[in-house]
């Protein structure tokens, strides 16, 4: 019974572990690898941030995150991660409500 017991809580700390959050640098490669890109929405028309640019900008705002916000910024990591390849458009938009979410908790 105590063996059974073990390898159930063993096989349970192998596969019952939440997934790494993913880096800015892992995140924003995905991201833009994937075809999308940040827009720079103060000029007019709006420029692209280059990838550099936009993996140092997600590294400013992971600093500056609250510990009650953190939630926020990981959920907004994993959607930039988990775009898929080619994304169209209206995908590459599908991160809206994580980062509108990240950026109104305060």
């Amino acid at each position: 019974m105590l063996k059974a017991l073990v390898l159930t809580v063993a096989a349970c700390l192998v596969g019952c572990t939440e997934e790494e959050v993913p880096s800015c640098q892992q995140a924003v490669s995905h991201y833009y690898s994937s075809g999308c890109t940040f827009l720079d929405g103060r000029n007019n028309p709006p420029t692209q941030y280059t990838e550099s640019q936009a993996t140092q900008i997600c590294r400013d705002v992971n600093v500056a995150v609250p510990a009650r916000c953190e939630a926020f910024f990981e959920d907004w990591m994993f959607c930039l991660n988990d775009m898929p390849a080619g994304a169209s458009d209206a995908q590459c938009i599908a991160c809206t409500q994580e980062q509108d979410a990240l950026f109104a908790c305060d």
